[in-house]
């Protein structure tokens, strides 16, 4: 194998030794070697300080902040950020691992971990992990986390299965009381899936928010299949819950809430489902498919107020188009009054239109199109992709959002959010500079230089108006990559994918 092949191989190990800014629980030094799992509590930056400049000038800036940052682990690759607060204040973290498996007696972490810490997070040595599905050797490869109202937590895992035909599995996990220990965890097999193509291309891209828990703590979730193994064939998307006794499998029910032409694939298949309860229990769901009736890729919203069990008890509405690109984005949050609310980011749209984050609003029969309003939250051109909406206790809403510039930014609306006077301060999280400056990656001499991205943001907001923020941070490096004299070329090399929490008060 070619020279400069071999050093690019050694392309991860450079940049872990390259930082010092991490370090494990104990204080020791960040490993120069990747070749022993290990645990890691971050190493956390505090102190009050700006945010760096936006990429444009916003309206009306915020007051500086008291701020905290870190990453979760230097040693390996970890991805699908997750973040909670519960009414304690208590943060909770999920993750996994983003590493190929290897056989033999070497072996890559590939489980979920889960995190918790109590109060001052800003101290690594508050926080605490427990691994999942560490013990049955699967590779983890979707993690999406909620919280009880009482504050006990609940993860929907996905794993990777070796087959063209079914290539998921899903599992939950749940515990209830000291949850920093592992023996406390119960975790419970659901279902196969076959992944629906294209929509499972850009999963790792993209936030997943079909997963969450109602107002007595009971799990649910939405998702598609094209399981045409199984007998009858399970083409479509179905929405999943249990109500009791949920560490047993036959607790868990479905029922297909999109629409399937019998004996066929044609069926509708929800992009990117967004699920949310009201304050009674009742599911509302925001998601982008092409309705069997229609032939136009639509935002629809979803509602059942009672008979969720058969699909005749799902009221739907056609919102907006979903925009042309693979990297759309929406998410749904409901007020104190259980009305919608919703931001919406189309890549771009056959007018030539989109590619700006949208605030879109009902307060009353929503599934009446008419009833529904949206207005740009002014941010400019590529500013809003994946976003993130939550509504604190004063009734204002939050986006975080992927800027222009690969970044993360925030948005904060204090007043008249559901109409077009609403005014949006804005300001960048991190910037492609900030991450740079506390993870100075190093890499090879055949590389010519990297840069760092931001993906799945995700953000939650504690009863005092703390700010709880996580996504994954992915650093490539342009790299000379040659085997022999025909294959030659360079390449964006994945150097570096850490999960990355900020908190902000």
């Amino acid at each position: 194998m070619h020279r400069y092949l071999s050093l690019l191989l050694l392309l991860p190990l450079i940049a872990l030794a390259a930082n010092p800014n991490l370090i494990m629980a104990n204080n020791e030094p960040a490993p120069t070697t990747a070749l022993t799992p290990r645990a890691y509590l971050p190493l956390v930056t505090t102190g009050t300080q700006t945010t760096p400049p936006p990429d444009q000038p916003p309206p009306d800036q915020p007051p500086p902040v008291q701020r905290a940052s870190f990453f979760v682990d230097s040693s390996w690759k970890t991805s699908g950020a997750a973040i909670e607060v519960d009414n304690q204040k208590a943060i909770h973290m999920a993750y996994h691992y983003y590493e190929a498996q290897y056989g033999g007696d070497q072996r890559t972490p590939t489980y979920a971990v889960y995190r918790y810490c109590a109060a001052n997070c800003n101290q690594g040595a508050n926080w605490h992990e427990v691994k999942l599905l560490e013990d049955l050797g699967v590779r983890v490869n979707e993690v999406q986390l909620a919280v009880t109202p009482d504050g006990r937590p609940r993860l929907l895992l996905r794993t990777w299965r070796n087959n063209i035909y079914v290539n998921y599995d899903y599992y939950y996990a749940q515990c209830d009381t000291n949850c920093i220990d592992r023996a406390q965890w119960q975790v419970t097999y659901l279902i196969p899936v076959a992944a629906v193509s294209p929509m499972n291309l850009t999963d790792n891209d993209l936030p997943q928010r079909y997963f969450d828990v109602d107002n007595q703590g009971n799990p649910a979730f939405v998702y598609a299949d094209a399981n045409y193994i199984a007998e009858p064939d399970r083409y479509g998307t179905y929405y999943v819950y249990c109500q009791m006794d949920c560490g047993n499998i036959d607790s868990w029910y479905e029922v297909q809430i999109g629409e399937h032409v019998y004996g066929t694939a044609n069926a509708e298949n929800f992009q990117y489902p967004s699920l949310e309860f009201t304050s009674n229990g009742q599911p509302r769901v925001l998601a982008a498919f092409t309705a069997l009736s229609g032939d136009t890729p639509m935002l629809h919203y979803l509602a059942c107020d009672t008979g969720c069990d058969t699909v005749d008890g799902w009221k739907r509405v056609a919102l907006w188009p979903r925009g042309q690109g693979p990297r759309p984005g929406w998410d749904l949050e409901l007020d104190a009054n259980d009305n919608p609310r919703v931001l919406y980011y189309p890549e771009a749209l056959d007018n030539g239109t989109g590619s700006e984050l949208y605030y879109g609003w009902c307060n009353i029969n929503c599934v009446n199109p008419t009833n529904w309003g949206k207005t740009s939250l002014g941010l400019g051109a590529y500013h809003g992709a994946a976003p993130d909406l939550e509504i604190d206790a004063q009734g204002r809403s939050h986006a975080i959002f992927i800027t222009q510039n690969s970044g993360i930014g925030y948005a904060r609306c204090n007043a008249n959010c559901a109409s077009s006077q609403a005014t949006w301060q804005r300001q960048d999280i991190d910037t492609q500079a900030t991450l740079a400056q506390e993870w100075p990656v190093a890499f090879a001499p055949v590389c010519t230089g990297g840069i760092w991205s931001a993906w799945t943001p995700a953000m939650a907001i504690d009863s005092t108006g703390g700010l709880r923020m996580a996504f994954d941070a992915a650093y490539h490096a342009n790299c000379w990559w040659s085997q022999d004299q025909w294959q030659s070329y360079y390449q964006m090399y994945l150097v570096q994918r850490s999960v990355r929490g900020v908190l902000i008060q």
